[in-house]
């Protein structure tokens, strides 16, 4: 699988969970979920590359999804979860 299909797979996860996924071009490459009117909010710049913000959408996955154990994955989403979802 690779990573464009992993970061859509993920974001589709974010949204699964009400969290709001915003594209927005801008100097910089960061991503990351935050807050925004007390909306949570995944924004990412399309034109990062798309390993960056897979790992981005890996680490937002971990921190919303308490027990993702409990949850059915495919397994190159797990691995990737697993691998680069550090939330520290």
């Amino acid at each position: 699988m690779d990573y464009q299909m992993i970061t859509e797979q993920l974001l589709e996860l974010l949204a699964e969970r009400d969290v709001v996924i915003r594209k927005e071009s801008m100097d910089s490459e960061r991503a990351g979920l935050c807050r925004l009117k007390g909306q949570k909010t995944f924004i990412y710049n399309p034109k990062s590359p798309t390993f960056e913000t897979a790992i981005r959408c890996a680490e937002a996955a971990r921190i919303e999804i308490d027990d993702i154990e409990s949850i059915y994955l495919r397994p190159a989403i797990r691995d990737f979860i697993d691998k680069y979802g550090s939330d520290g």
